[in-house]
């Protein structure tokens, strides 16, 4: 039996990079966006990796002493 492996990561330009969300919320303190729809670098899990390390940075800096 051959089993063919279909991967689903074909991105259309309306969801590049530049047309995400980043991962702060503009305009509602401390929220943030993770996963694979958000600008995050790579593609498919990877977006969703950059997301969290950047989101995870971004709350780091933001935090208050």
């Amino acid at each position: 039996m051959v089993a063919t492996v279909m991967n689903g990561n074909v991105l259309t330009p309306a969801q590049s990079k530049p047309n995400r969300p980043d991962v702060e919320c503009p305009g509602i303190e401390g929220l943030y966006f993770i996963g694979d729809t958000v600008r995050g670098d790579g593609c498919s899990g990877d977006i969703s990796f950059s997301s969290a390390m950047k989101a995870a940075d971004k709350i780091l800096s933001d935090r208050k002493p």
